[in-house]
């Protein structure tokens, strides 16, 4: 009897333990709000501040160096131009995090 207690206790606290672990793994999960979307959408972005310094294209080969050179190369792609042919270098790390 004493043992049955204890193997209780045991897969109860296992329990408690693993449903924590899931509630924290998914604590950073968070829906979208109405503000989000003034953070940085990508298909709600101007792109009248793009510089060389974000996107640069000479001849075959363009290089993305920014996020905002990179959302600015998704606008261009979803436009229609294919950039068949061509390289697409990505030049650095790009944070995304300011971005949806």
């Amino acid at each position: 009897m004493k043992n049955l207690r204890k193997n209780l206790g045991n897969r109860a606290l296992a329990t408690l333990l693993a449903f924590a672990l899931v509630l924290t793994l998914f604590a950073g999960l968070g829906v979208p709000t109405a503000t989000a979307a003034a953070e940085g959408y990508w298909n709600e972005q101007s792109f009248s501040g793009v510089t060389e310094n974000d996107f640069a294209t000479g001849g075959e080969v363009s290089t993305i160096s920014t996020a905002l050179g990179l959302a600015y190369f998704a606008s261009l792609v979803n436009g229609g131009d294919t950039f068949a042919g061509k390289t697409v270098v990505l030049a650095a790390d790009v944070d995304l995090g300011a971005h949806y």
